[in-house]
């Protein structure tokens, strides 16, 4: 699952064994989750991060070739 959202694009994709690609600001995007479903996922951690889809364009063979 590739997204920018923690909740949708992590958490739910990462509690049915999905692999999980985020795009942005981790933090900031923590803090919205927190700010409008009030659902802390400090806990959470994507399979892989980037800020950009740029970033993950240079590494996305790699990541599926594991």
């Amino acid at each position: 699952m590739i997204g920018d959202n923690p909740l949708f694009d992590v958490y739910y994709p990462a509690r049915f064994g999905l692999m999980t690609i985020f795009i942005g600001d981790w933090e900031r995007r923590l803090g919205y989750v927190l700010d409008v479903w009030g659902i802390d996922l400090s806990g959470i951690r994507p399979t892989y991060s980037f800020r950009s889809i740029r970033d993950l364009l240079t590494v996305i063979n790699t990541i599926l070739n594991q």
